[in-house]
């Protein structure tokens, strides 16, 4: 067993013991958080049926003591763990979210909740009900005053409108959300509104601004030591070297990528170990 391994056992048999001295005593309250807290390890290191058991196990209890807001918590994560292989679930459990947050009054969590929602209907090419769900989302977030939130939204209702292939409309989302990152100085969402522009461009075959996008990415990544993230700065980059005729260049840099990807890697896995297994 890795080290890796060996730190998750011994927290989930921390988390087990604990689970069962709070149902020894009744206490369900702490029962209930034990539960999440393993949900959440469990998904955090791929356990998706594991991390739903103990979060179904979790969520009655909370609504029995009228919890609100550990319902919600749960909810979402419910919510994201099924997100992709059984999407109306999702939906039900994020409407579930959603109706907890409108009657407490919580704008912020109504918002993302909302762009939640949004994500699971674009995923399922649902156009218009995921481009409802982003709008409300915006219109919270900007009475909120929260320009990175609201930017990371904008970007959404930008890869929106780029698969309708409304490419003006979604150049226009895309260039707003990277003000207002620049704005709030979140660097690494900014990223992804270049990583977007530069795509955009490309689709459109305006290959030299494509290409100085996807520079002015790469350097970014760079200032950020994201090396993953340059990883995929450069596949797109060659590709549009190799449109240009740029075949060397295009060459070398698809030659270094393997490194950047082992970087990368090895960046994620060194952050998973910093953190605190059992959160």
């Amino acid at each position: 067993m890795t080290a890796e391994g060996e730190e998750l056992a011994q927290a989930l048999a921390q988390l087990q013991s604990e689970l069962q001295h709070y149902r020894a005593r009744g206490d369900q309250r702490n029962e209930a958080i034990t539960l999440h807290r393993l949900g959440t390890l469990l998904q955090d290191h791929g356990r998706p049926e594991q991390a739903r058991a103990c979060y179904e196990q979790a969520l009655p209890i909370f609504q029995r003591l009228d919890d609100l807001q550990s319902q919600v918590a749960t909810l979402h994560n419910l919510g994201t763990l099924l997100a992709r292989e059984q999407p109306e679930q999702a939906r039900l459990y994020y409407e579930q979210a959603l109706l907890i947050l409108r009657q407490t009054g919580d704008r912020r969590g109504e918002a993302f909740t909302l762009h939640n929602l949004g994500q699971l209907y674009e995923n399922l090419e649902q156009s218009e009900q995921a481009l409802a769900c982003y709008q409300q989302a915006l219109t919270i977030l900007r009475t909120l005053g929260e320009p990175g939130n609201e930017a990371v939204t904008v970007i959404n209702l930008g890869r929106l409108a780029e698969r309708r292939e409304r490419y003006d409309e979604a150049l226009q989302h895309y260039q707003q959300a990277r003000r207002l990152l620049q704005q709030a100085g979140d660097h690494e969402h900014e990223l992804l509104a270049l990583k977007n522009l530069g795509r955009l461009a490309h689709r459109q075959e305006r290959h030299e601004e494509a290409q100085s996008l996807y520079e002015e990415a790469r350097a970014l990544c760079q200032r950020l030591g994201d090396p993953y993230q340059e990883a995929v700065v450069l596949i797109g980059l060659a590709e549009v070297y190799e449109e240009r005729g740029l075949l060397l260049q295009a060459l070398c840099l698809l030659g270094s990528l393997p490194g950047r990807i082992q970087d990368g890697q090895a960046r994620w896995r060194a952050s998973q170990a910093a953190g605190d297994p059992s959160k």
